[in-house]
């Protein structure tokens, strides 16, 4: 990233939002999203970062 001065970084964390549980649109859908829509938005890209599903200690 030194390299490129015009790239900003931003950490957009959902962990504390209460995100709906459906993809049904709706009013609580839009107010628990609002903060994180335009971020998203306005991004020319961004990456996802998940736990992983397969550990070992995972039965099955």
């Amino acid at each position: 990233m030194h390299a490129h001065e015009d790239l900003v970084p931003q950490v957009v964390d959902v962990a504390g939002i209460d995100l709906p549980m459906s993809f049904a649109r709706g009013p609580e859908a839009a107010a628990a999203l609002a903060g994180v829509t335009p971020k998203l938005a306005a991004a020319d890209a961004f990456v996802v970062l998940t736990p992983s599903t397969t550990t070992p200690s995972r039965p099955g």
